[in-house]
């Protein structure tokens, strides 16, 4: 048995004969490490929403935060009164929503970046791809018992999961990044509305956690 875990650039799903389908955002997105002069909270991640896009920050020790966003200089847009320092390192990535054409075929399985890949908003890769190990565990101790049945049965656990948090995190993107005129005024009035309404609050709370959707071993 083989748990393919290497990425999204996966060997083993091409070995597989999966394709990788989805669609990607045309643009970079540019990030860096940098010294803030933070009157933010350290304990939460922050969200600015500017005319064109978004900022997101994050603490990494008190001091120094990650800063990204799809705007070209994502320094110059953050929140009033923070005023960055010393930029420590810096790069740039795209973002690509997109899941396997399979999650399973024979005694070789697919997880985490190889099976499906999401923008960061959530942060909910890491955890669909912890989720992906524990039910592979759960069917390869079956498979050694003598029910290979159980390997096959992977592939069916995981790919509504997949389905489900690839395409909600893709909405949720499109709706961040408010590239057009209709999308930031769409942003305008959903996101306050949603903080303020009890169900809609406690649906977002659930998909920003990872507990929108059951984990299911059979």
């Amino acid at each position: 048995m083989l748990l393919g875990a290497d990425g999204a650039h996966s060997q083993v799903r091409e070995a597989l004969g999966f394709s990788f389908d989805g669609s990607a955002f045309p643009w970079t997105w540019p990030l860096c490490d940098v010294g803030l002069d933070d009157p933010l909270e350290l304990d939460a991640a922050h969200v600015s929403f500017v005319a064109d896009g978004l900022v997101f920050l994050l603490a990494l020790r008190p001091g120094l935060w990650r800063v990204f966003g799809n705007v070209p200089d994502p320094l110059r847009r953050l929140p009033k009164g923070v005023k960055p320092g010393e930029i420590l390192w810096r790069s740039a990535f795209h973002i690509s929503h997109r899941i396997a054409s399979g999650e399973a075929k024979g005694r070789v399985a697919l997880a985490g970046d190889a099976a499906h890949i999401h923008s960061p908003i959530a942060a909910r890769g890491m955890n669909l791809g912890v989720e992906d190990a524990y039910v592979f565990a759960e069917c390869a101790a079956g498979a050694l018992a003598g029910n290979w049945r159980r390997l096959e049965q992977f592939g069916q656990l995981r790919r509504d999961a997949h389905r489900q948090v690839v395409g909600r995190i893709k909405a949720l993107s499109e709706l961040a990044r408010g590239r057009s005129s209709f999308g930031r005024a769409l942003r305008r009035i959903l996101i306050p509305a949603i903080i303020k309404f009890p169900p809609a609050a406690a649906a977002m709370r659930a998909l920003l956690t990872g507990l929108d959707h059951d984990v299911r071993t059979s």
